[in-house]
Parts: C-alpha cells; structure tokens; sequence
C-alpha cells in the first residue's frame, strides 16, 4: 500500500474510538484527526532512513521501523507518561489540553501505526516470537507482470479507501449537498467496481 495508510487509520481510529472521540469538543477532533493521519504515515519515514543508509528502499518493510512490537513498545511508554505529563502543565494549558485527550492520542498512536502494519505486505509481524512476513491484505497484492501498480487490485483497494475517508470527512465537516452526495456514493460504488474488476484481471 502506498497512498492510502493515513486515510485507512483515520477511519479504523474513528471506528475504534468513536465514543470517546465524539465526546471531544470540535478542535479536539480535528487534533485528533490530524494525528490519526500522520501516525498514519509515520512508519514510513524509514523511506527516507533508507536513502540515508544506502538502503534500497523497496527493502524498508524489513527495517526496524516498520516491527509492530517497537510501536507497542511506545504506545507503553506514551500510556505511561500521559498523566506525567499532564500534571507538568499549568492550569491554563490543563484547562486547553485535557488528560482524557492525552489518552486519546496515545491510543490514536497505536491504532494508527498498527493499521498502517496490518494493511502493508511482508511484515515481520510477530517479531520477536516469530519472522514470518504478514499481511492481511497479502490476498490482494497479485500485481500482473504485464500491468503497473496502477491497474492492480491493492491501488483499487487505496482508492476505495480515499473515497471512504472523503465521504467521513464531509459528513462531519461539510453541510450536506445532495449533488455531493450522489456524487460521493457513485464515486465509492465505481471504486468497489474497481476493485472486484482488478482482483479478476489479476488472476
């Protein structure tokens, strides 16, 4: 997967912590939002430790960075200096930024990394236990040897992905416009077409 890890964690986030999350005032929302899209991404930054240690980067799935068990590790200690933290702060900043969104974040930070772990391909997963190379939507990496990235089932699967995650953020950001609407289901539906339409070429 190569475009779609943020939008795929600010949806799961939004699936998993939506009572809590509902509960924030609106700029806390966005805050949370926006952080569910960059932890999103985040794993992939060793893109860029990879060019800097003359790695080859079509190998930065198997750099440390990208081991489930080092962002279980953080989201602990994350967990466990939240309320730390939040006693340093002030007043004024305990009244702005909230233990109760601390603690959102936190688990925003692992929700979001661990969906960008479980929706790429050839990840040690069970590392250390184990080094098999997992991933849950593996299935769907059968790139055709005559087609480019483009035309395979996984960027189907992306695109799909985005148009969900346009669709939440207008419902919840944007005053409803039918045009919009049929515009935005017609978009998602073309996009399930898709992909089904990828998945059977790639066979």
């Amino acid at each position: 997967m190569i475009i779609a890890h943020g939008p795929i964690a600010y949806i799961a986030n939004q699936a998993i912590q939506k009572k809590k999350i509902d509960q924030l005032k609106t700029q806390e929302r966005v805050i949370v939002s926006l952080f569910s899209l960059f932890f999103g991404i985040l794993p992939d930054f060793d893109f860029f430790l990879a060019l800097l240690l003359n790695v080859p980067t079509y190998q930065h799935h198997q750099m440390l960075t990208h081991y489930p068990i080092i962002y279980i590790l953080l989201w602990i200690i994350l967990k466990l200096l939240t309320r730390p933290i939040f006693n340093t702060l002030n007043k004024k900043n305990q009244n702005a930024i909230s233990l109760n969104l601390l603690n959102i974040i936190a688990d925003t930070f692992l929700i979001s990394t661990m969906s960008h772990m479980l929706t790429d391909t050839g990840i040690v997963f069970f590392y250390p236990l184990a080094k098999v190379k997992f991933g849950i939507l593996q299935v769907f990496d059968t790139q055709n040897l005559f087609l480019p990235y483009v035309f395979s089932p996984m960027f189907a699967l992306e695109i799909l992905a985005i148009f969900i995650f346009i669709g939440l953020i207008y419902k919840k950001a944007l005053k409803s416009n039918k045009a919009v609407n049929i515009l935005l289901k017609s978009l998602t539906a073309l996009s399930v077409a898709l992909f089904v339409s990828m998945v059977i070429i790639s066979q």
